[in-house]
C-alpha cells in the first residue's frame, strides 16, 4: 500500500458525519438600524468589517444588506475577501490585511484600497506601475 493510500485510509476514520444545532439569523433591519445609529452616535465615519465571512455571518449576505448604504469602505483581511464583496457590491473595499509583494502583479485593483504594513510592500506596489489608493498604518519604532 502507498503512503498516500496509507495516509487517506487513516484520515477517512476520523472523519465523522455530523449536524449542527447552530443557527445563526442575521436581520436586515436589525443590521441597518445599527448602522445608523452608530453613524448617528459617533458621528464619524463607521466602516462595516466583513472579515472572516463576515464573522461567519456570510459575507454575501451582509455585504448584499448593505449595498444600499452610503459607506466610505467595507473592509475586509485579505484580498479573496475582497472579491467575494465585489460580486455583490460596488461599494469601495479596504483590504486590510497583509498581501505579500510577490502576489501584486497577479490581482486587480478596481476599487480596492490597500492598507500599507512596511516599505517593501510601498516598493512592490510602486514597482507595479498601477494607480492605486493605499493607507498607511502608523507604527512607532521601539
Amino acid at each position: 500500500m502507498s503512503l498516500r493510500k496509507k495516509v487517506d485510509t487513516t484520515l477517512r476514520r476520523f472523519e465523522k458525519s455530523f449536524e449542527t444545532q447552530n443557527l445563526i439569523e442575521v436581520s436586515r433591519s436589525a443590521l441597518l438600524s445599527n448602522l445608523h445609529l452608530f453613524n448617528d452616535l459617533s458621528g464619524k465615519v463607521i466602516i462595516p468589517v466583513l472579515k472572516g465571512n463576515a464573522y461567519g455571518h456570510g459575507i454575501e449576505q451582509v455585504a448584499t444588506a448593505l449595498k444600499n448604504e452610503k459607506l466610505t469602505y467595507i473592509a475586509v483581511d485579505g484580498y479573496f475577501e475582497a472579491l467575494r464583496i465585489r460580486e455583490v457590491s460596488r461599494h469601495p473595499i479596504l483590504i486590510m490585511g497583509a498581501i505579500l509583494p510577490i502576489n501584486f502583479d497577479h490581482i486587480r485593483y478596481d476599487n480596492f484600497t490597500f492598507v500599507i504594513q512596511d516599505e517593501a510592500t510601498i516598493h512592490a506596489l510602486g514597482a507595479t506601475g498601477r494607480k492605486l489608493k493605499v493607507h498607511r498604518v502608523l507604527m512607532a519604532l521601539i
